[in-house]
């Protein structure tokens, strides 16, 4: 049996070291001594690195949803909530949501894998995917499939607008959300 602590102690050395390191990168070892624990600590509480991994993804990812569903709601604008969103996606530097995906695809448990894809829709695909057939149902945006949408406006928020102070004389945010909005706007 292990300490009470250690589960946190593993989910904070994982906070620490994979948003720094690709999954594959990161060693038991590592995370151990991180911790602070002996290895029964991370066996008792997560099977294995695996599912250390996979408990992280998920509480970073669930935090990450809580706030993109609060900024979603909280704007009379569509263009004002992308920007928002772009900036959070952008901001957001717990997990490499790329990374964490493809390293969900390799994962050896099918059932990490449904985990960490699951985690992804219900916490960021079905916030931002909500907020824009919603502007399709007001009419704001032309139909499109929804899923291609996301994905498009989710690589645009993380390519354009992470390490960039300044597009076009603008927060790369605001920017990307106003050619977003205008290259998708009804006509």
């Amino acid at each position: 049996m292990s300490d009470a602590g250690g589960r946190e102690k593993l989910l904070a050395a994982a906070r620490n070291l994979f948003p720094r390191s690709s999954y594959a990168e990161v060693g038991v070892a590592q995370l151990l001594e991180e911790a602070g624990v002996k290895a029964p600590t991370l066996y008792y509480h997560f099977g294995d690195k695996e599912g250390l991994f996979v408990a992280h993804v998920e509480q970073e990812l669930g935090s990450l949803g809580a706030h993109l569903r609060l900024l979603a709601q909280t704007h009379n604008s569509l263009q004002a909530a992308l920007a928002d969103l772009a900036s959070a996606l952008a901001e957001f530097t717990a997990v490499d949501l790329e990374g964490a995906l493809e390293s969900g695809r390799k994962m050896r448990k099918p059932s990490h894998q449904e985990r960490i894809q699951e985690s992804y829709v219900r916490n960021v695909f079905e916030p931002i995917a909500s907020l824009l057939q919603s502007a399709m149902d007001r009419g704001e945006m032309k139909r499109e499939p929804a899923g291609r949408l996301v994905v498009l406006f989710q690589s645009g928020a993380l390519q354009l607008c992470s390490g960039r102070s300044d597009l076009a004389g603008r927060a790369p945010s605001d920017w990307w959300a106003e050619t977003f909005v205008r290259a998708f706007a009804a006509r």
